[in-house]
């Protein structure tokens, strides 16, 4: 499958930084020069196509904004959301397994897929279908596919609970090179409407427009920097049916790659098997320098 195929037929090729001469959108080095090129995801992200999809959304905000009275609100909310920070949240056990006494490199999402143990009805979705169906065209190819980790936006530290009882926040220096956004779950976007096409994608860098484009009609002449957080990020239980903007981070990470680890001290103090993971991850954290909170 080719890139112009999955990403709204764009052009699959652009010129080298170096060389000067045409690269496939989805390869990570030139053929030319052999000099690395941006990561497949940020250069589609990149492409003019993607970024004109943003910009009349974003436009189309902003005058909507201005039209019901509270364009100096939106503006607060867009500023907040280019500070935010990349989130994911998963359970002790998987962080004290790869991180405390693994090889210290957290396992891909794929590789995390294909051990997890599976209790969906027959009627569920296949998402792990749908998953591989998204990241082909927000990666451009089957070679990169599970090369990925999947995050959250976050203006406030909290992640999306369904997904486990540990919060890690993520460096930025260490993923804005390599990461992208998305208006909702790649997948479940995917599911609803057969393809990606008209889904919004950005940069790291234009995280805050995308916010915009997705949340501003939920932005008010009363609304508040404390609402901004819930704009973003609606965790939805039991139903799972949460709703936040996904970051897409390629390649690999370790605990070098984190800021902070959070957990609850209640679930830390619901058993010994939980305080001694949590004492083996705050010790692997330490030689990071990261920071371990219990709230």
């Amino acid at each position: 499958m080719t890139t112009a195929t999955v990403t709204n037929k764009i052009s699959n090729f652009e010129p080298c930084n170096d060389c000067g001469n045409l690269v496939p959108l989805d390869w990570k080095t030139c053929p030319h020069c052999a000099r690395p090129q941006l990561f497949p995801n940020v250069r589609l992200a990149s492409h003019v196509t993607e970024r004109e999809k943003l910009k009349q959304r974003y436009q189309a905000a902003a005058a909507d904004a201005q039209t019901r009275g509270c364009s100096a609100q939106l503006v607060e909310f867009e500023t907040a959301c280019q500070s935010s920070s990349a989130v994911f949240r998963c359970e002790l056990l998987r962080l004290q397994a790869e991180i405390a006494s693994g090889t210290d490199v957290y396992k891909l999402f794929r590789d995390i897929e294909r051990l997890r143990l599976r209790y969906e009805k027959s009627t569920d979705r296949d998402w792990p279908a749908l998953r591989t169906k998204a990241e082909r065209d927000l990666l451009g190819n089957d070679e990169h596919l599970g090369n990925v980790h999947y995050a959250s936006i976050s203006l406030n530290g909290e992640g999306v609970k369904s997904y486990g009882d540990t919060t890690v926040k993520l460096r930025e220096n260490m993923i804005a090179h390599r990461s992208t956004c998305v208006e909702g779950n790649s997948a479940d976007l995917f599911a609803k409407h057969g393809n990606l096409v008209k889904i919004l994608r950005s940069t790291w860098d234009e995280r805050g427009k995308l916010c915009v484009a997705k949340a501003a009609s939920n932005v008010n002449a009363t609304s508040k920097t404390d609402d901004f957080p819930n704009l973003i990020l609606q965790n939805r239980p039991p139903s799972n049916d949460d709703d936040f903007v996904e970051v897409i981070i390629f390649g690999t990470m370790t605990a070098g790659t984190f800021d902070s680890v959070t957990i609850q001290s209640a679930f830390v103090g619901q058993s010994s098997r939980n305080a001694a993971y949590w004492d083996a991850v705050k010790e692997k954290l330490v030689t990071y320098n990261v920071r371990a909170i219990e709230i």
